[in-house]
């Protein structure tokens, strides 16, 4: 059954909201993983039995006019799964996450978040931020134990004060090079000069 209040959330439990697809944080950082449906098996094959899994789906996908690749049997094929549940699209994620004990995703932001609420979290693909949130090896031959690692972690207060400081001090203020957005700002020779110095 779909999880329709805070109150009606298991115990313990993975969270693990649902990334658009298609997307380029998948199909180029994690492609192998953009049929989340493999992800979702990990997961619940490596997780400890007395764990659920809480997904979430991505709230952009239902907008008018977002076309996504997922359809009716998507859905279906996960409410069938064993230890797998879906989150209304009414819960506040943050409380999701609160309540979580492990926060995943392939390249969402919502492990940054997790990680900034002092939760355990991590990123299958490599992103701006899995420096901070990736404190374990991700081992995809023994995920179980890649699971338990995190679900043991820590979020210090200081670790997070003295990531986002290195984060802050090593960001570079520069618009994306791009025609779209103020373009005669974008190519001029400031910008062009932060954005190489940032990315040296």
């Amino acid at each position: 059954p779909k999880v329709n209040s805070i109150d009606d959330l298991p115990k313990k439990f993975i969270f693990f909201p649902l990334q658009m697809f298609p997307e380029s944080s998948l199909n180029l950082r994690s492609p192998f993983f953009k049929d989340q449906l493999r992800l979702i098996d990990l997961f619940r094959f490596s997780m400890p039995e007395d764990y659920k899994l809480i997904i979430k789906e991505h709230p952009v996908t239902f907008n008018l006019g977002v076309q996504s690749s997922r359809n009716s049997r998507f859905y279906n094929q996960i409410s069938k799964l064993s230890g797998v549940r879906f989150s209304s699209m009414d819960l506040n994620t943050y409380e999701l996450i609160q309540k979580s004990s492990l926060t995943i995703s392939i390249s969402g932001t919502a492990v940054f978040e997790a990680y900034l609420l002092g939760k355990p979290s991590f990123t299958i693909a490599d992103t701006s931020f899995s420096w901070m949130t990736n404190s374990h090896h991700i081992n995809f031959n023994n995920f179980s134990e890649t699971i338990q690692n995190y679900l043991s972690h820590e979020v210090k207060r200081d670790q997070i004060l003295k990531s986002l400081y290195l984060y802050l001090k090593n960001i570079k203020n520069f618009t994306p090079l791009t025609s779209e957005h103020n373009p005669e700002f974008s190519f001029s020779e400031k910008n062009i000069s932060e954005y190489i110095d940032g990315i040296s």
